[in-house]
């Protein structure tokens, strides 16, 4: 029986008031040996006193938990299992090159000491990945959870419901199994989109982030020192971002007013966003929403032929560089870091302070778009982070496992590891960490870090391999686990930004209490600006198709894609004349492009 020191609860509830930013937690990695059990009996497991219903029975009597068997599960809880109940998950997890053994590692102990579920691990790794899960799922050797697959709908529906081979956690995503979950969703319906196919199963779960986040929408900064220069005011319309792009040239014939590349830190989806095109794309090549109606942009014959006129005409008077179409990233890159660009996707791609000549545009009107609106992000929720197998022998038990994660402060474990404690106290075997500066947790300090027999070489060494269990984060940003507000990005009081009313003052941008770093600036830039018009009527970033369909899908899609690069490429430069737009537009159509729309607007329809 595991003993748990009530110091050690404390402790842990702690961790939920603390305010922490999420970055990325991917690590580049290799093939890997798996971690398992290697006892050669196995450990008996205690009878239990009633036959278990299925998880769809319980729900349909009403039974919960005690009518189910099940009355050693408390799911969102800590212990989630009765003491002196031996309950056993098999997970197969990512993990980054560098990582510990699994054993050793905190997350491994803080699951079998709090929550009192042994586990049987064996890693993978991002290089071994689409191998490694491919030979899985051929021999039908599946373990009870698999935590970083990334699997995509065309997947989740092959594994799921063609194979028969993961668990529809449909019969699960209620109050009894996994509350978390079913807390957000009740709160925010249409975030259950990114998980359930057209009918209704629910093959997997993913990060659940607010698409309408400014730290997730897709950004476009202007060049306000440059504004300031011309005297003209932040462009509200097309019309006006024409004038103020003219304005930037004439300030100096070396200025390229719009940065970035056809390839790389593309801004036309600012362009594509005027013109009514709901879409975080900037090529104009994915599923968009225009005026509700369902549209693949480049094929849009009411709009995007003047979509094409007015790039030309950017092209023609050096309003974007003469090689937007095939500069390279470096290239690209290059323009902003020598200031010669006014409009930008990103504050990270100048250098030293300059990015403080940059703040966030707004979403602009034109005679093809009278509403100012800028699309969320579908994309921050996300499908396939972790799916259970269908011959999983505790489903309840895998499916309030995966919940446990989608709180704040569990979410916070995974990317933090622990909480904060007093130094000297420990947690699992390890002293926790400190924010590096208070109110602020975008870095943090981890006090086992500063021993002096410390062997690590940096944060990120020592959390790698003495905290992470799995490299990807599932879970979600929200601090009360209701989607409903707040995210990891809670300042200090040196950073009051209430004071702030307007959408784009020039000056927050050189508070130095506000952009003192680029990180700040990348997410508050359209905080207060772009986020003001934000709109979750976008198309869904992921769509269940069945096997024959998508296949159908995939090969329009890239015959449409290409051809349409190509000859967009050819209008904007020259290489084809204007007048032949309708006969563009034919030929998108002889290549499919209806009956590509038609398969979208069709799953659109039947899933609104």
């Amino acid at each position: 029986m595991k003993q748990k020191l009530w110091k050690q609860i404390v402790a842990l509830a702690l961790a939920g008031t603390m305010t922490l930013a999420l970055g990325a937690c991917g690590n580049g990695t290799d093939g890997n040996s798996s971690v398992s059990d290697s006892s050669s009996a196995e450990e008996e497991k205690e009878e239990e006193s009633a036959p278990a219903q299925s998880a769809q029975e319980s729900v349909e009597t009403g039974g919960g938990e005690e009518a189910s068997g099940l009355e050693w599960l408390h799911p969102a809880s800590i212990p989630m299992v009765d003491e002196g109940v031996e309950k056993k998950l098999s997970l197969y997890i990512l993990s980054s090159e560098g990582a510990g053994n699994a054993e050793d590692v905190w997350m491994y102990k803080y699951i079998e000491g709090a929550l009192n579920i042994d586990l049987e691990v064996t890693r993978f790794t991002d290089a071994n990945k689409s191998e490694f899960l491919s030979l899985a799922f051929a021999s039908g050797e599946l373990p009870d959870i698999i935590i970083g697959g990334d699997f995509d709908p065309a997947s989740l529906v092959k594994y799921g419901m063609v194979e028969e081979q993961i668990l529809d956690l449909g019969p699960y995503l209620n109050e009894t199994y996994m509350p978390n979950l079913t807390a957000i969703y009740e709160k925010n319906p249409s975030y259950k989109a990114s998980i359930m196919d057209g009918e209704g199963h629910v093959w997997s779960t993913g990060r659940v982030n607010d698409p309408g986040g400014a730290g997730g929408i897709s950004k476009i900064f202007l060049n306000y020192d440059w504004l300031d220069r011309c005297g003209k005011e932040v462009p509200a319309t097309l019309d006006e971002l024409l004038d103020v792009l003219h304005a930037f040239k004439e300030l100096d014939a070396s200025y390229i007013p719009m940065g970035g590349s056809y390839e790389f830190y593309n801004p036309m989806n600012y362009i594509l966003n005027a013109f009514g095109y709901l879409t975080n794309q900037a090529k104009g090549t994915d599923i968009a929403l225009r005026g509700g109606e369902v549209v693949l942009p480049v094929a849009d014959r009411e709009v995007y032929g003047e979509v094409l006129k007015l790039m030309k005409e950017l092209y023609d008077e050096g309003l974007i560089h003469p090689d937007f179409f095939t500069m390279d990233k470096e290239a690209a890159l290059a323009l902003t870091q020598q200031n010669l660009t006014g409009v930008i996707t990103s504050s990270y791609m100048c250098q030293g302070e300059d990015y403080r000549q940059f703040w966030g545009a707004i979403p602009l009107t034109s005679q093809w778009n009278d509403t100012a609106q800028w699309p969320v992000n579908p994309k921050m929720l996300s499908c396939g982070a972790a799916v259970v197998s269908a011959e999983c022998e505790n489903p309840e038990l895998a499916a309030a496992f995966l919940d446990y994660w989608y709180t704040f402060h569990t979410t916070c474990i995974q990317v933090r590891g622990g909480g904060v404690v007093e130094e000297g106290d420990y947690l699992y075997g390890w002293s926790g960490w400190v924010a590096d500066v208070p109110g602020d947790s975008t870095t943090v300090r981890y006090l086992d870090m500063e021993k002096e027999d410390c062997k690590y070489e940096s944060n990120g060494d020592f959390f790698e391999k003495e905290i992470q269990l799995w490299t990807n984060v599932i879970g979600t940003e929200f601090p009360d686990g209701s989607g409903m507000e707040g995210g990891f990005y809670t300042f200090d009081s040196s950073r009051d930004l209430t004071k702030y009313k307007e959408p784009y003052l020039a000056d927050l941008r050189l508070d130095e209490n506000v952009c003192f770093t680029v990180d700040y600036h990348y997410c508050d830039a359209p905080e207060y600006t772009l986020k003001n018009y934000t709109t979750p009527d976008v198309y869904p970033a992921y769509v269940y198709l069945d096997a024959e369909t998508a296949v159908e899908a995939g090969n329009l899609q890239v015959m449409l894609q290409e051809y349409s690069a190509k000859e967009t490429a050819k209008f904007v430069t020259g290489a084809r004349s204007l007048d032949e737009i309708d006969n563009y537009f034919d030929e998108m159509d002889a290549l499919g492009a209806k009956e590509y729309v038609k398969i979208y607007k069709d799953y659109y329809d039947a899933t609104r």
